[in-house]
């Protein structure tokens, strides 16, 4: 696993080294649509029961989007309260195999979080973006879980939703109902679902599968009306996206 460590400035962070990327094979359908995934997963203590379900609906996601015919990868970011001693943020390599993915999952690192309310995840988006191993042509999709607010000592909500935008990226967030992470959805082409904090995560997990279906759903739709192209099918009216 790739660690990052927080706060050094961006033009001094230190290069991750390339990890090996595992992918599927694709043939000769070039017009297939591909996607690179990104789960961003709160994994401090309030998340840990709710983690494994999470592992287990990850399987969701693959049939949902293999019955797309959609070319995926997928990789993890867990992150914490980087304002707590030994919390981190930690990136694993992009793979295309479910047993891979759920892998990574489960040996994520748990964190305290500490006892304030909020944990890092805009800084934990941030290293979605910065993952290595997307590929160039293939779509951006973050997948940000928490059930905390977002703490604010480094970065701003807006800014965040700024660089996600720029990077082409959709985002689709499962967290407590806040405006900053509605609007990080919708501005981006995805979805928010509420999260409860410290609620119960029964009611998400059931609808788990409609959240992959929404996933696929719209990564098929950026294929079919911009070309993969995230920022042109953004441009488009809303009553002409398909999802």
């Amino acid at each position: 696993m790739t660690k990052i460590v927080p706060t050094p400035p961006r033009s001094e962070r230190p290069i991750a080294t390339e990890p090996r990327v595992v992918r599927m094979e694709i043939g000769q359908d070039s017009a297939r649509a591909r996607a690179d995934l990104v789960f961003v997963i709160d994994t401090t203590g309030s998340m840990n029961d709710k983690i494994d379900g999470l592992i287990e609906s990850c399987q969701s996601f693959v049939d949902k989007l293999a019955a797309k015919r959609i070319d995926w990868a997928a990789a993890v970011v867990g992150f914490g309260d980087l304002t707590v001693e030994g919390d981190r943020i930690v990136a694993t390599p992009f793979s295309s195999s479910a047993e891979r993915v759920k892998a990574l999952l489960r040996g994520l690192p748990r964190y305290s979080g500490g006892g304030n309310e909020g944990e890092s995840a805009l800084e934990a988006l941030q290293a979605a973006l910065d993952q290595p191993g997307y590929r160039p042509e293939a779509m951006k999709v973050v997948v940000l879980i928490t059930d905390e607010p977002a703490l604010q000592k480094k970065l701003r909500p807006a800014t965040m939703s700024g660089r996600l935008r720029e990077a082409g990226a959709i985002a689709f967030v499962l967290s407590p109902n806040i405006k900053y992470f509605r609007s990080m959805a919708t501005d981006t082409g995805g979805q928010w679902w509420n999260v409860d904090s410290g609620g119960d995560f029964s009611q998400i997990l059931a609808v788990f599968d409609k959240i992959a279906t929404k996933v696929a759903a719209t990564v098929a739709a950026v294929q079919k009306l911009a070309g993969g192209n995230v920022k042109d099918y953004m441009s488009l009216p809303p009553s002409r996206r398909e999802q």
